[in-house]
């Protein structure tokens, strides 16, 4: 082997040790990522299913504020018919009494 092929040789086996040196660190930084992504992805999971949960309470939560207020206002209704019968009942009894005060 000539000198010059020595050179050679030896430039590319430094070439080799570096390129497989990187590829080693590139592969151990994609498993890192990999691995940094799989937990953010199991946090994520665990966060939606905690937000699902918390969404279904507050539907369930809104239909059961929407009845009370449904109620209240069927209630309300009620009550203020009923006044405004006793608030006429009140007219016409006090129409009566001026009427009999008069004569």
């Amino acid at each position: 082997m000539t000198e010059l092929e020595r050179i050679l040789v030896g430039r590319l086996e430094q070439i080799e040790t570096t390129h497989r040196e990187q590829t080693a660190a590139l592969t151990l930084q994609l498993q890192e990522q990999r691995r940094s992504l799989a937990e953010y992805q199991e946090h994520l999971n665990g966060v939606l299913s905690d937000f699902e949960t918390l969404c279904g309470g507050l539907q369930h939560d809104f239909g059961e504020l929407l009845n009370a207020v449904e109620t209240s206002e069927a209630t309300t209704k009620i009550t203020l018919g009923r006044l405004n019968t006793s608030v006429g009942s009140l007219m016409g009894a006090l129409n009566t009494l001026l009427n009999a005060r008069s004569k």
